[in-house]
């Protein structure tokens, strides 16, 4: 499996809003974890069109003063410094641009190839959510989403698995997470995608769910072995998918678990193949606003 865990460069979109001290702690805590190098802060200033009366009066009332990017600059730059302090080896960079969010964000992702992109997600985020999930879809990097309740007192990590390499690059990312921080406890979900109807016209529906999970458990400790992983501490939880919804069952088991953090893989096969975005993912990343989920490619 080719795949890094670390991320020597980490860049973080900021909004001026109050979810920006989450994303900053999160920042620092991510950094700390990965031995991150160069960490960039980017603030975009959305373009504005005044009409002409307007305008000269607003002109008028700001001339003399310090420019707004400068002021946002120095404001961000205050925010960042508790990144900075201990971390003697990492580059800390504050960008603000100017014009269309989405656009810039992605042009400058593009322009200097983070492997992390941080992105907040408000409960009630309006424009800004889409804004996340575009980005999230447009760029080629890992991608972690940060909700208003995370924590970066990361006790449990809930990692949805279908077997695929990517989903093994989630497992992974998990257990380097544990390794850097230490008591840790993983907890995979694989959910088994059957033929609905036949098993449940079938006389031996038990028989053949439990086959199933059998099956499943036998192709766990298959994808362990082959990537020469201890799974002694690992949790397997096995569901049958009944309701033709896995976001729905990785939200339950995330709270059933008490999990911190949900990693996922960006593509897999089964019902997991369009991850990112398909179907799955789109809803988890929609409906979960109090988790926070690493996207991993």
């Amino acid at each position: 499996m080719k795949k890094s865990l670390v991320f020597p460069n980490i860049m973080v979109a900021l909004d001026l809003s109050a979810m920006d001290e989450k994303l900053i702690a999160y920042s620092r805590f991510l950094v700390k974890a990965s031995a991150a190098k160069t960490l960039r802060f980017v603030h975009v200033i959305p373009h504005f069109i005044l009409p002409e009366p307007v305008s000269s009066s607003f002109d008028e009332m700001v001339r003399g003063e310090e420019p707004i990017q400068q002021r946002v600059e120095r404001q961000l730059d205050n925010a960042v410094q508790s990144v900075v302090e201990n971390e003697k080896d990492l580059k800390v960079i504050v960008d603000v641009l100017e014009g269309d969010p989405m656009d810039c964000l992605l042009n400058h992702a593009h322009e200097h190839q983070p492997e992390l992109f941080i992105i907040g997600k408000k409960a009630i985020s309006g424009d800004s959510g889409i804004v996340a999930r575009r980005i999230a879809r447009k760029t080629k990097c890992t991608v972690c989403f940060v909700t208003d309740n995370a924590t970066t007192d990361i006790k449990r990590i809930l990692v949805p698995v279908d077997f695929s390499e990517t989903s093994a690059v989630a497992l992974q990312t998990a257990l380097w997470l544990r390794n850097q921080l230490g008591n840790i406890q993983i907890d995979v979900l694989h959910v088994v995608d059957a033929p609905m109807t036949a098993y449940k016209i079938n006389r031996n529906h038990p028989g053949i769910i439990n086959e199933l999970k059998e099956n499943a458990e036998a192709a766990f400790r298959k994808f362990l072995k082959k990537h020469k992983w201890d799974g002694a501490d690992i949790k397997l939880t096995i569901t049958v998918n009944d309701e033709f919804d896995v976001s729905n069952y990785v939200r339950k088991i995330a709270v059933a678990e008490k999990a911190d953090l949900i990693i996922i893989g960006a593509k897999g096969h089964t019902l997991f193949e369009d991850l990112v975005f398909g179907s799955t993912t789109e809803k988890l990343v929609n409906l979960e606003v109090n988790l926070p989920i690493l996207v991993v490619r």
